[in-house]
């Protein structure tokens, strides 16, 4: 369970050719969509790791991470629910194609 003020970690991990990629991490709340504000991802190779810590109720919602590489985007986002503790908290990894355009 995670509240306010602490940390959770997640890992995106991508199967890649050519194997150079960068990431992008947003957040989707009800109210918008934006790049993930104040973390920084550790990237290495084919995996990107954010450790993220909800400051304030906006921080919660669906985080993803997408990857891309000179032949295109990632189709499909690993894709991380985040729900506020006290409202069944969880974090889901939803399974999606990480196959590239």
């Amino acid at each position: 369970m995670v509240s306010l003020g602490e940390s959770v970690s997640l890992n995106c991990q991508v199967e890649a050719d050519p194997v150079k990629v960068n990431f992008r991490w947003t957040l989707s709340t009800n109210r918008e969509t934006a790049l993930v504000p104040r973390e920084v991802p550790t990237d290495v190779g084919l995996s990107s790791v954010l450790e993220y810590t909800p400051r304030r109720e906006s921080d919660f919602g669906q985080l993803q991470c997408w990857a891309m590489n000179t032949v295109g985007k990632q189709k499909e986002p690993c894709t991380f629910l985040l729900i506020k503790e006290g409202r069944n908290y969880k974090i889901h990894s939803l399974p999606l194609s990480y196959d590239f355009v």
